[in-house]
């Protein structure tokens, strides 16, 4: 047992404690490393949950984004081809999306790099070293024309 470990007694139906002994053979680990081993994947399932949810409402933003830009770009689409003639509405609505695009990429590009950062435990210096020597590296073994 290790030092940071605590004993903690539990009250659980007998059921269930026949079931974590019997998972607890199978898996050749104490009946206590069992019941750990099971509490840290519930946590790690709730993080996963947690993450999928994120990324279901990245997918639903970006859905909303296409949108846009398929009207905007059908818009334009009329304009060009004679069929709408307000080119002054259609020339703001892409001047718009590529605004917002603009911004949308580079706030996505810091997450990005903030979630990087966070993981590596470099500095934003470090990275911009380790990503220049990494670029020069594939240019220098980039045959020339």
């Amino acid at each position: 047992m290790a030092t940071e470990d605590v004993q903690t007694n539990l009250r659980l139906p007998a059921d269930l404690k026949d079931r974590l002994v019997a998972s607890a053979a199978e898996n050749n680990r104490s009946l206590s490393a069992e019941v750990t081993s099971r509490l840290e994947g519930s946590y790690e399932a709730d993080d996963g949950f947690a993450l999928i949810l994120d990324q279901s409402k990245q997918i639903k933003e970006l859905r909303a984004k296409v949108m846009e830009s398929n009207f905007v770009m059908a818009q334009a689409f009329r304009v060009l081809t004679g069929l709408d003639n307000d080119r002054d509405a259609c020339v703001q609505a892409l001047s718009t999306l590529m605004q917002k695009t603009t911004a949308d990429a580079t706030e996505h590009f810091k997450a990005l790099l903030n979630e990087h950062l966070s993981r590596t435990g470099q500095t934003p210096e470090e990275w911009m070293k380790a990503t220049q020597a990494e670029l020069d590296e594939s240019r220098a073994k980039k045959p020339k024309p």
